[in-house]
């Protein structure tokens, strides 16, 4: 795959604290941000990103991507696209002029990638410190210009050794950006973090659903023990294992396990089955009758980084938690090598990148 160097903008330290509520602001009051000179300019190149936590620690490069890698295939989708996001991510990109979040795409480990961005974060000074308190996080940035013999270097081992990616985060940014590049002759790049597998973390991604009123906790029981078997647990936890998923239904809370001759039904049809996609079938659409889970009102998603805790306290009267287990990047790979696609809302990957911090201009 090929990657190039861009023109970065990065915030003035002056006026991005606190940082995230900079971010927040900047996705809809970028273009003002830009005209009052809240960014300085930054020499041509690529980005090295390391974002630390007390529990965790990524490293990444920020840089141009090719367009016609993602057209011929070689940046590979796991989601579909809706048309209602992509012509919103359209609308914007051409409103702004400017892609101010990178998408992120993730890449199997090399060693010789490993060993050069982290030259940068042990021996070069940053040209950008950020600590955002909503996520206890500090993020840092390295420039390598287009001068530095690293620069080609980097480039080389892309080109020759990273055949593919598979995007994380930016379905709607990649199509949109790919239909102004074939119809409008826009550029040709866009704008993407690179984590390796290794530098990034797949995530439970849990839902909280509104129990129809004129279903009752006993009639849900009796409903869910057709698919799954259901034993109550004196208290919350977090799955230890795929097939099993942890609910909470009022103050109590059961652990579901489905059952083996629907697995074994599947399996003849499919290679790699996924509790998201059991749950979106024989849960939330038989039971609950909701038929589109990426659009439904009725549901809310919580990313595992937000612990028990936060998913307990966000559960009200009327309302049933589903706590599954995360998929790993064999699964993911799997699939999406084979033509398939993840079932909705079935990931969450970290790290997440923020609006308006790392920007870049088209002509």
């Amino acid at each position: 795959m090929n990657i190039f160097a861009f023109k970065p903008l990065i915030p003035n330290q002056k006026w991005v604290s606190p940082p995230h509520l900079f971010s927040n602001k900047a996705r809809s009051h970028f273009l003002e941000f830009l005209a009052n000179g809240y960014y300085d300019k930054v020499e041509e190149g690529l980005i090295v990103i390391e974002i630390s936590h007390s529990d965790y620690r990524y490293i990444g490069l920020i840089g141009a991507v090719d367009l016609q890698d993602y057209v011929e295939g070689k940046l590979m989708r796991h989601e579909n696209i809706l048309f209602a996001q992509l012509k919103n991510s359209t609308e914007l990109l051409v409103q702004r002029k400017a892609m101010i979040k990178p998408a992120v795409l993730t890449y199997a480990p090399n060693q010789k990638l490993d060993h050069l961005l982290n030259g940068y974060v042990q021996n070069k000074n940053s040209i950008l410190e950020l600590d955002f308190e909503d996520s206890n996080e500090k993020r840092k940035f390295w420039l390598i210009n287009k001068q530095d013999e690293n620069f080609t270097r980097i480039q080389k081992v892309f080109n020759e050794d990273v055949t593919g990616a598979y995007i994380a985060d930016g379905h709607h940014r990649f199509a949109a950006a790919s239909w102004l590049y074939e119809k409008r002759n826009y550029p040709p790049t866009i704008l993407c973090s690179l984590f390796s597998f290794d530098q990034m973390d797949i995530f439970d991604f849990n839902r909280v659903v509104n129990k129809p009123s004129d279903l009752s906790s006993t009639q849900l029981i009796a409903a869910l023990s057709k698919y799954v078997h259901i034993k109550a647990i004196d208290q919350g936890r977090k799955p230890e294992r795929k097939f099993e998923i942890s609910m909470k239904l009022g103050d109590n809370w059961y652990q579901l396990k489905w059952r083996t001759k629907l697995l074994e039904s599947l399996r003849k049809k499919q290679s790699v089955l996924f509790d998201a996609q059991l749950i979106n079938e024989y849960i939330f659409r038989t039971i609950f009758g909701i038929t589109d889970v990426k659009t439904d009102s009725g549901v809310s998603y919580f990313s595992g980084r937000r612990g028990l805790v936060d998913i307990e306290n966000n559960v009200d009267i009327g309302q049933v938690a589903f706590l599954l287990y995360p998929i790993n990047f064999s699964e993911l790979t799997t699939v999406i090598d084979e033509g398939g696609l993840l079932p909705p809302k079935s990931t969450w990957f970290e790290p997440r990148m923020y609006n308006g911090i790392i920007v870049t201009l088209w002509p």
